[in-house]
């Protein structure tokens, strides 16, 4: 097959979707296929030469979210350039501006027309405001941008303000998507959480859910040298870690709050947080505020064979976000055998209360709680740990592509029907 991934978020910004788009597009490859990836452009020319099937466009400085950037891909010479690699099937990973320039190619080639919804966006918009307005934008013209002006009355009631006004926000961001699904044959959910929330929507396309694997060899790239040593973390620390973008929906604060708690219990207690992100200021004045700082690690963006080695050195990964849609942190965590403590028990496959880790409830009590427990009981962490490996290992990349691929066949069969 000749896969044509669009997508508005890629390398060299790391998160989630950056992360999956690549480890699918490598997992394909390797099955066989072509995969290609049309993307942003970077905000200078890398460096280094990047594979020829990553196909960049001309972006700019986005006005909806401050770490991304923006494309307008919709000129003749681009489409032409797109539908020139003769693609059998579109997956689009962003309902952005590549989201929708993918799906104008697929309506224009008649292929098949996939999207993964990787990103909450209801629950994004109310933490970052503009998100909604960037939305807004991309409902009202979205229908014209891929050539299917029928939508565009659905659309634009969607528009039609009402009050009040977070129902009306919410409404928006529900229909809007409904609209965009509609042109897709078949839309991916990354974990449970998603399935539920785009049932609830009602969304008018085939729905499946399909995680991102983790890939076993990965570790085997871990940095040799001790990360405690490298990042000054004492020897005799129990030590936590947790790796997310510094931002305030990833529920950093409440982990931090918890170490306000714990540290008069356990003194060796120390917090790994690996990231950057716009929240970092307030999360080290919140630690400055509890007295905490001395038993925290801001680490920065660590390199991949980095973070698999902080994991190896660690003993206990954190992560309270209740806004990502899939785990990939959670599932590296489980690969590298360290017992887990969550919030969102629905967004990995591998967060198996009382088995893999523990469940706490969004407040900095249960988090501390649950915490302090694996800290006091470490045969029930090694237990966790070694159950969250074994669960891990049945999520692999490989695994998922071939259901990918599974996918992609049954969709491409119908078609020529």
């Amino acid at each position: 097959m000749r896969i044509g991934f669009f997508t508005d978020s890629y390398f060299p910004w790391v998160n989630g979707v950056s992360v999956s788009v690549k480890a699918f597009a490598e997992e394909l490859e390797k099955l066989g296929h072509e995969v290609y990836i049309f993307c942003p452009g970077n905000a200078r020319k890398n460096d280094a030469a990047e594979h020829s099937h990553i196909i960049r466009f001309r972006s700019f400085p986005s006005i909806w979210h401050e770490e991304f950037r923006d494309t307008i891909p919709f000129s003749t010479k681009n489409i032409e350039q797109a539908k020139s690699y003769n693609l059998d099937i579109v997956h689009v990973h962003t309902p952005a501006q590549m989201g929708i320039f993918g799906a104008r190619i697929a309506r224009e080639t008649g292929v098949p027309l996939v999207t993964t919804y990787h990103t909450d966006i209801e629950q994004y918009a109310e933490v970052y405001r503009r998100i909604l307005l960037g939305f807004i934008a991309g409902a009202a013209f979205g229908p014209v941008a891929i050539g299917n002006v029928s939508m565009l009355r659905d659309t634009m009631l969607t528009l039609k303000p009402e009050r009040p006004i977070r129902n009306w926000n919410k409404k928006i961001v529900r229909e809007g998507l409904n609209v965009f699904h509609g042109n897709c044959d078949l839309v991916i959910a990354p974990s449970i959480k998603i399935l539920k929330v785009l049932k609830s929507y009602k969304t008018p396309a085939p729905l499946v859910v399909l995680a991102t694997g983790v890939d076993p060899e990965e570790p085997k790239n871990a940095t040799k040298s001790n990360m405690r040593d490298k990042l000054g973390i004492p020897k005799d620390a129990i030590l936590l870690m947790i790796t997310a973008r510094l931002g305030q929906e990833k529920n950093i604060q409440t982990l931090i709050g918890a170490m306000g708690k714990m540290v008069t219990l356990e003194p060796r207690v120390h917090l790994l947080i690996a990231g950057i992100g716009p929240h970092q200021d307030l999360f080290e004045q919140q630690a400055d505020e509890l007295n905490v700082a001395q038993h925290i690690t801001f680490a920065g963006l660590l390199s991949r064979p980095d973070i698999y080695a902080a994991l190896r050195d660690s003993d206990i990964f954190a992560f309270p976000s209740v806004m990502d849609t899939q785990g990939l942190v959670l599932n590296e965590a489980a690969l590298m055998g360290l017992p887990l403590v969550y919030v969102d028990e629905e967004i990995s496959p591998l967060t198996i209360n009382k088995k893999t880790g523990l469940r706490a409830k969004n407040t900095v009590k249960s988090v501390a709680d649950s915490i302090m427990t694996l800290i006091k009981q470490p045969e029930l962490r090694k237990r966790y740990g070694q159950a969250a490996h074994t669960a891990a290992m049945t999520l692999t990349m490989s695994k998922q592509a071939k259901s990918l691929e599974s996918q992609y066949q049954k969709l491409i069969d119908s078609s020529k029907k």
